[in-house]
C-alpha cells in the first residue's frame, strides 16, 4: 500500500530527488518550507548536515519570523545541541527583546508617574 502511494507521490523521483524539487519549487518560500528542506535532506543524505547547518544558522533572512525562530531553536535543542548558541545569538539579534533568546527582563531607569502631583502608586 504504502508503496501505491509513493508511487503517486514522488511521481516516479527518488526521495532525494523529490525533495530537491521542494526545495526548487518553494525557493523564495518562507523559512519553514525551506526549514521542512532541511530536515528532509539531512535524513536522507547525512552527509550534507554540514551545507545545511551553515544554512541553518544563518537567520538574517527576513522569512525568521520569531514563532519560526523558536522552532528551529527547539529542533537544534534535540538534534543538533552544538549549533543551538550560534543560531540563539543569531535569533536574539533579530528579536533582542524576545525573551525566549536571552533578552533582559528587568527594567531600569523607571521614573513614578505623576498625577496631580501625587505619586500613582501611592509612593510620597
Amino acid at each position: 500500500m504504502i508503496d501505491i502511494h509513493k508511487k503517486t507521490i514522488l511521481k516516479g523521483l527518488t526521495l532525494h530527488d523529490f525533495n530537491e524539487q521542494f526545495l526548487k519549487e518553494n525557493k523564495g518560500s518562507t523559512l519553514a518550507a525551506r526549514f521542512a528542506y532541511y530536515r528532509s535532506a539531512i535524513l536522507l543524505k547525512p552527509e550534507v548536515k554540514p551545507k545545511i547547518v551553515k544554512l541553518i544558522l544563518d537567520p538574517k533572512d527576513s522569512s525568521y519570523g520569531l514563532k519560526t525562530c523558536i522552532n528551529v531553536h527547539d529542533y537544534l535543542s534535540k538534534e543538533m545541541p552544538n549549533e543551538l548558541e550560534a543560531f540563539k545569538a543569531a535569533c536574539h539579534a533579530l528579536y533582542p527583546y524576545a525573551t525566549f533568546f536571552g533578552a533582559e527582563t528587568t527594567v531600569t531607569n523607571l521614573s513614578p508617574v505623576y498625577v496631580d502631583n501625587k505619586p500613582e502608586n501611592n509612593d510620597e
